[in-house]
């Protein structure tokens, strides 16, 4: 099963975009934002898997998930503050509960808690030189591929510190970031031992920019990564890598209604024994407004990601956004297409289980592993008050593959096709 995919989406469901009410002053500079979000959600694939076992799979549920959050910050001159301030900050903690309803055992047990935390410190903020310090953790959790009695818990936690240089008019900007990552799962009884995989790694990015236009600049970027498992394998299985980006591009607008982010470089993944990728890296977006009330954004991407199937990716990645505002409705429609090309030496492909037609004993490496993971999502949101914001969307995910899994005692393609439809009821003060 193409395991990447999915956790992928559960990132990004427990990191949606967060609007902010009013919130509640305590005293002149601390401003508190407590909010609720309420979804029912129903399912049609539970577990990412499109093969028939005893006509139980695919397993469809409804879901009701609690969104509990807060955001404490200080009150800043663009949320109403008289002065500015030489220390902001901000946290945030939230907390996403799924239970499914459904009095099936093998799929209510599945019930999760997800957790997302994230502090700001920032010094200086409208300065010349300004430092940021910042700290950011996830707990997601993904079902299984068949009725197996756990989930997939993954950690990630990222710690930096963003220091930046802006002299005189501010034309000219430089910026150096460091980043201290952890990207981790837990270990579960009967399941597979997916810590093995837990990493650990370093990040500096040096960046420039010159603002040759008021709302238009050009930026060169070096990006330096160091990825360290912490197990170790002297076999080989899971390899050590030291990715190296560097390039340049042009941000902003073009005109008053089009607006670029392009970057073109060089990559390296500099991996310690195995294949390593060298190539172009590119990552383009534009965004166009046709009118005042709608907009849409094009992006493109070619680059090469971490792999838990064998030692990486190459990705190629299409998307589209488009939203509309209808009097006071919200409409948006996003598309996206992954292609995820895996690498790696035959013996790490098939202590994967990347196999041949998924027969794994014995087992014939698959050396063309390609994921096409497909996204759309359709979603309107109705804002009652500026606390208060009714939604209701649509979600397509599908993934079509050459790979092959085991689902039980069955051998069947990991391609897979899920069907979500949700309402929600969002409080954030």
């Amino acid at each position: 099963m193409g395991l990447l995919p999915c956790l992928a989406v559960l990132a990004l469901l427990a990191g949606e975009a967060r609007a902010e009410g009013p919130g509640l002053l305590l005293g002149s500079r601390i401003v508190v934002h407590p909010g609720l979000a309420t979804e029912f959600r129903y399912d049609s694939n539970v577990f990412f898997t499109n093969v028939r076992v005893g006509g139980a799979l695919p397993a469809a549920a409804f879901i009701m998930r609690l969104l509990p959050s807060i955001d404490i910050s200080t009150l800043t001159l663009r949320r109403g503050g008289l002065t500015p301030h030489k220390v902001d900050f901000r946290f945030h903690a939230g907390m996403d509960y799924r239970e499914y309803l459904t009095p099936d055992p093998n799929i209510n047990r599945h019930r999760a808690i997800g957790v997302d935390l994230g502090a700001m410190l920032s010094l200086f903020p409208r300065s010349a030189f300004s430092v940021d310090l910042y700290d950011n953790f996830l707990r997601t959790n993904q079902p299984p591929f068949s009725f197996n009695p756990y989930n997939f818990d993954r950690h990630t936690n990222v710690f930096g510190s963003r220091m930046r240089y802006s002299p005189g008019g501010q034309r000219l900007v430089l910026s150096f970031v460091y980043e201290l990552g952890y990207d981790g799962f837990e270990d579960v009884d009967g399941g597979p031992q997916l810590s093995d995989f837990n990493l650990l790694y370093n990040s500096f990015t040096l960046r420039g920019s010159w603002k040759f236009l008021p709302k238009t600049a050009l930026f060169v970027e070096l990006s330096q990564m160091f990825n360290t498992y912490l197990r170790p394998a002297e076999d080989g299985l899971r390899v050590n890598s030291f990715p190296l980006r560097t390039g340049g591009g042009i941000m902003g607008l073009v005109t008053q209604k089009l607006a670029v982010n392009l970057f073109g470089g060089y990559g390296n993944g500099f991996y310690e024994r195995g294949p390593s990728p060298s190539t172009a890296v590119v990552q383009a977006e534009v965004k166009y407004k046709p009118t005042f009330m709608s907009a849409v954004t094009v992006g493109y991407r070619h680059d090469f990601v971490n792999s838990l199937l064998g030692s990486y990716f190459d990705l190629d990645a299409v998307s589209v956004n488009y939203s509309h505002l209808i009097y006071r409705l919200t409409l948006f429609v996003r598309f996206s297409w992954e292609r995820m090309a895996f690498q790696g030496t035959p013996e790490q492909l098939a202590a994967s289980g990347v196999c041949i037609e998924g027969e794994v004993m014995p087992c014939v490496p698959q050396l063309d592993r390609v994921d096409n993971y497909l996204l759309f999502d359709l979603k309107g949101e109705l804002p009652i008050r500026d606390w208060l914001l009714p939604s209701v969307g649509y979600t397509l995910q599908s993934n079509v593959s050459n790979g092959y899994t085991r689902v039980q005692s069955v051998i069947a393609p990991v391609s897979f096709v899920k069907h979500e439809v949700w309402v929600r009821l969002t409080v954030r003060y």
